[in-house]
């Protein structure tokens, strides 16, 4: 292979530049010179490489990431009902958007703190994600809707399509693009809404818990080390669930091919 292809290469690219910037990293770390502030990379990937033989840390990992999830999926479904709903009825439409312009326009730790307030310190990460996810899929969903070859929807009404044959040959097929979008930008704001609402309101078992922790007592090398399995843990869920949506949609358009 010649050099210039090897270049080239998207995979190398990217594996280059993480180099780099491990590198940009333990300079920075020689530089400091004091461990209370930044540690070095080889003691964070060595301290995280133990955590993966403890059994605490992939039960902690497991409680945030189902709260992260039960948030997100509750989210999405309740954000395409109200998209619906919105869509067929107008009035209910002007009734919700000041709603989600509100919780848009409004600090992710107002919410956070409100919520503690209301709901037990558990649930807290469950309801922000929930919060933060709904107006995202509610605001795409409904753009698609609107969006809707109008010529498509007649068509239907002429032939006298049920509800089901509407879904399936009119709307998911043109709802595609939107629904991956929705899915796939709020699950980054999912995750990091999830964590910060775990650091505040620190449930017993939790990623947030245990990175509030070593900033209390200043475990600096505890702190980078969750923090960095903060960012792998969010970048395989992204892809995941980006996959998910990709393989659901290819096969709902494969089977629409058929009929």
């Amino acid at each position: 292979m010649k050099i210039s292809t090897i270049f080239q290469n998207k995979r190398f690219i990217k594996i280059s530049v993480i180099f780099i910037w491990i590198l940009i990293w333990q300079l920075i770390y020689k530089a400091v010179g004091k461990e209370i502030l930044i540690v070095s990379p080889f003691d964070m990937f060595m301290n995280l490489y133990e955590k993966l033989f403890k059994a605490d840390f992939w039960i902690t990992c497991f409680y945030s990431v189902s709260r992260i999830l039960k948030g997100y999926f509750l989210g999405i479904f309740l954000g395409v009902i109200t998209a619906f709903i919105s869509y067929k009825a107008k009035w209910f439409y002007y009734f919700v958007y000041p709603f989600f312009s509100v919780i848009k326009s409004t600090p992710v730790a107002s919410f956070i703190i409100l919520a503690l307030v209301w709901i037990k310190t558990d649930n807290v990460p469950v309801f922000i994600v929930f919060i933060m996810v709904m107006p995202i899929v509610w605001t795409n969903i409904y753009e698609g809707l609107i969006k809707t070859d109008k010529e498509l929807i007649e068509t239907a009404f002429i032939f006298e399509f049920n509800i089901f044959k509407k879904l399936k040959y009119i709307y998911i097929p043109n709802l595609i693009p939107y629904i991956s979008a929705a899915c796939t930008v709020s699950a980054g704001l999912a995750w990091k809404s999830g964590i910060a609402a775990e650091v505040i309101s620190s449930p017993k078992i939790s990623i947030g818990s245990a990175i509030y922790d070593s900033k209390v007592y200043l475990e600096t090398l505890e702190l980078f080390t969750w923090t960095f399995t903060v960012i792998i843990i969010s970048i395989i869920l992204e892809k995941i669930i980006v996959y998910l949506i990709k393989k659901i949609f290819e096969r709902n358009l494969k089977n629409n091919d058929r009929t």
